[in-house]
């Protein structure tokens, strides 16, 4: 298996690499990240848009609800 996000390798075949933290708190404090996972099974893939799950926006999301 083998994770990136926004072209950083963070796991590969089967192991976590090392990474640079702050490269990877960079990569990550964009409004949008790229994150792959292959699991090396075959040429299937699949795209998947998600969403803001921060704090702040399950607060606003759980007032108007409960």
């Amino acid at each position: 298996m083998t994770i990136t996000i926004n072209d950083m390798i963070l796991f590969d075949a089967g192991k976590p690499l090392q990474c640079d933290e702050q490269e990877l708190k960079t990569a990550m404090s964009g409004t949008e990240a790229d994150i792959s996972v292959s699991l090396g099974m075959g040429k299937a893939t699949a795209i998947v848009y998600t969403t803001d799950l921060s704090y702040e926006y399950v607060k606003i999301n759980a007032e108007y609800t409960t």
